[in-house]
């Protein structure tokens, strides 16, 4: 693992903890706010609207959509095809019935559904709406935009424009338009929490702060019980830097869910970042009560654990991490690194920074963790082979370069040790690793 100054284990897991946060802090959220008691983004959901309440199929398909929301698709299934056999002519179970398929990865099904309810109700926007969101999920973006519109044409001018802006930002990564639908969402409709919420989210995407917080506080305002706008709010303050803000303001959102396991991960992330390692550790535990099968939140959890001294607890996480993740390199190269610290299981800390150098070849974390390894095995020379191939691979990484500059005295070879910090200075001459490079060829 490639290291900041100093080498103790709490400096080195605070850099990859704060790595880890920053990298969480990603734009665009994931979770839309929804006024439907139904699944955002789902096909069925807005299905609804085309039911009339007192419609016998009614009961039925609301049943369906339900039970879609609590990933049970074979009751769904049974509620769509009761509502079916109310009334063969209405589109509504048919896609209802779609959306089940689709769970099941049954997407030539999905389409000849869909495909039978824009037969039955060609004027439907909602019917369209549901066929845009098949398209989207089958990466046919320039379909999906054709069906929105055709959905806004026919007078369902929010959801379609919401829908499109979601594309756009999404899949087609046109900021501009996504903003554009958007606004005229909001516009159109005032009262949509949706609207605000997506709106903000964009402005957010284009660096517009100060405004996507007035949105995502107006969607708070109009969704008081949807903590997924407060949750905006923060995570842009903590973007910001602004952890003490950022941390009252999740704790706002954790007032209207106290279980809702993102939210406390960003917690215990502010949290980290300032330095309370107990407080982070205890929102991650919690978040994983909620969501025990998050591999990224195990990883969190362990490495609180070791700013913790608890090593035992930290070995414990980093393991269920692999478990769950067994492609994602970080938990490996995390206990790799753990096991060398303690001077524990060398053999199996091989194994593991071989498996993340395997899966991730280009990470430096990664490289150097597998380096530190054969230098903790007593084969230098092998610990500098791996260095020497990586900065050839990697040949702008100033942080490599001192690092196999230390590993080079370590061999006897002060004059590469020389050339690979003379590299870092060209490389990073103002900055930190360049005034580190600096001391070491003055001490040589």
């Amino acid at each position: 693992m490639i290291r900041p100054r100093g080498n103790s284990i709490s400096r080195l897991l605070r850099w990859a903890l704060a790595s880890c946060c920053a990298g969480a802090l990603s734009w665009p959220l994931a979770a839309p706010v929804t006024r439907d008691p139904a699944i955002p983004g789902s096909l069925a959901a807005p299905a609804l609207k085309l039911l009339p309440q007192e419609s016998p199929a009614f009961a039925q398909f609301r049943k369906g959509v339900q039970h879609l929301a609590r990933g049970d698709l074979a009751a769904a299934e049974a509620a769509f095809k009761l509502a079916s056999g109310k009334d063969a002519r209405l589109a509504a179970p048919l896609i209802g019935l779609a959306h089940v398929a689709l769970g099941r990865g049954q997407s030539k099904e999905a389409e000849r559904l869909l495909s039978r309810a824009l037969e039955l109700e060609p004027g439907s926007d909602e019917t369209w709406v549901a066929w845009g969101r098949f398209k989207r999920a089958q990466g046919q973006f320039a379909d999906a935009e054709a069906a929105f519109r055709k959905a806004v044409s026919l007078g369902n001018p929010v959801t379609a424009k919401l829908e499109l802006g979601d594309l756009y930002l999404t899949d087609m990564h046109k900021v501009s338009a996504a903003l554009s639908q958007f606004r005229e969402a909001a516009t159109a409709d005032a009262s949509s929490a949706a609207a605000h919420y997506r709106l903000g989210v964009a402005l957010a995407v284009n660096k517009q702060a100060q405004d996507a917080v007035q949105s995502f506080e107006r969607a708070a305002s109009l969704a008081p019980r949807d903590p997924e706008p407060v949750r905006a709010i923060g995570r842009l303050q903590a973007e910001q830097g602004d952890f003490k803000r950022a941390a009252a303001t999740f704790d706002r959102g954790l007032v209207i869910r106290p279980d809702l396991a993102p939210l406390l991960v960003d917690r215990g992330d502010v949290a980290a970042a300032t330095g309370d390692w107990a407080f982070a550790a205890n929102c991650f535990r919690k978040a994983l009560n909620a969501a025990p099968g998050v591999a990224a939140v195990w990883l969190k959890l362990g490495l609180a654990e070791v700013q913790l001294k608890n090593l035992d607890g930290a070995d414990k996480s980093f393991r269920k991490a692999i478990e769950l993740a067994p492609k994602q390199p970080e938990a490996y190269n995390s206990l790799a690194w753990l096991l060398v610290e303690r001077k524990v299981k060398l053999d199996e800390a091989q194994r593991l920074a071989e498996v993340a150098v395997r899966l991730a070849p280009r990470d430096t974390s990664a490289i150097d963790t597998l380096a530190t390894v054969y230098r903790a095995r007593g084969d230098h020379a092998k610990a500098l082979e791996v260095l020497l191939g990586a900065s050839q691979l990697l040949p702008d990484s100033a942080a490599l370069q001192l690092r196999l500059g230390s590993f080079a005295v370590e061999a006897g070879d002060k004059e590469r040790a020389r050339r690979a910090w003379a590299r870092v200075l060209a490389l990073d001459p103002k900055g930190e690793q360049g005034r580190e490079a600096r001391r070491r060829i003055e001490a040589l």
